[in-house]
């Protein structure tokens, strides 16, 4: 007695069981075959049914599928059609990489930015708008788990055409440090690395965080333990430097500036109550007080080029 032979199912059928069967337990399974062997080109409404999925999912499981695959999907898209693609799902991936998405969704996340290797491989003429792309790779060189940080040092050595595996730390520092050389004239990269420096937000509203005292029983706890984060302003500073030192961006340092005179007031008036900042086992050694004195010491140091 011979079995039959099983006949491979092609990809559009495939596709056809991933964004359109009935049984929901089977459309994570097609979508993930179809990452794993993408179809060489795409369509930019191929793109747009599998963002639905991302955006209105049935099922979790379905929404982390469609994320992974909408990375090769950009990939096959044809030229002209890929730079929006690029930024909605760029858009998409920083939300997912977030520190408090689950682990699967921050894997789906990574493996979805691992498919634009080529794409986001450093080289004279590179696009600043990939500078959003390889911020988030600096990110998830940081994360939380050493799964994510090791894959995401195999894709920033692709991006860096380095011939050796860096360590996740020293792979996001050389990261960083290498998007002034590509990106010399860039307002886009000062932004980011300004964003980064101050925290994204207003002086008073990241002090206010900084000081603040928990009395509820549960506090939340610091999500990411693994982050340095005086260590991560101190890298960004850098860059913006690198930028400044080239005679650029001087009318975007302003907001900076602005910034620095809010946070000294700040801690000049909480000096004013509780003593100097400087009193070892003062108020001055909590945890989220070093990194608040750490963003004003570098944004003093980047004001200080111009």
């Amino acid at each position: 007695m011979s079995l039959p032979k099983s006949t491979p199912l092609s990809t559009e059928t495939i596709w056809e069981i991933g964004t359109l069967h009935p049984w929901n337990l089977l459309r994570p399974a097609a979508l993930t075959l179809l990452h794993r062997s993408p179809p060489s080109s795409a369509s930019e409404e191929d793109f747009k049914t599998v963002l639905a999925l991302l955006q209105s999912p049935p099922t979790e499981p379905i929404k982390e599928a469609a994320l992974a695959l909408l990375g090769p999907l950009v990939s096959a898209l044809p030229v002209q059609s890929r730079p929006s693609a690029l930024q909605t799902l760029l858009g998409e991936l920083v939300k997912a990489a977030d520190e408090d998405e689950p682990y699967t969704t921050r894997t789906a996340a990574l493996s979805s930015l691992s498919s634009l290797a080529p794409i986001l491989q450093l080289k004279v003429g590179t696009d600043e708008a990939l500078i959003p792309a390889y911020s988030l790779v600096f990110d998830l060189l940081n994360d939380d788990d050493d799964d994510i940080r090791l894959s995401a040092a195999s894709l920033a050595q692709k991006i860096l055409g380095s011939e050796i595996l860096l360590l996740p730390l020293t792979a996001a520092e050389k990261l960083a440090l290498s998007l002034p050389r590509y990106f010399p004239a860039s307002t886009a990269l000062l932004q980011t690395a300004v964003a980064r420096i101050t925290g994204g937000v207003p002086a008073v509203q990241s002090w206010t965080e900084a000081t603040k005292r928990d009395t509820i029983l549960f506090q939340r706890e610091k999500q990411n333990l693994w982050a340095d984060a005086v260590g991560v302003v101190e890298i960004w500073g850098v860059v913006a430097e690198l930028v400044l030192a080239r005679g650029f961006g001087q009318e975007e340092i302003e907001g900076l500036r602005g910034w620095l005179e809010e946070a000294k007031q700040l801690v000049g008036e909480r000096e004013k109550i509780d003593g100097s900042v400087e009193v070892t086992g003062g108020w001055g050694r909590e945890e989220e007080v070093v990194a608040f004195l750490a963003r004003v010491k570098v944004a003093a140091r980047v004001v200080g080029v111009i």
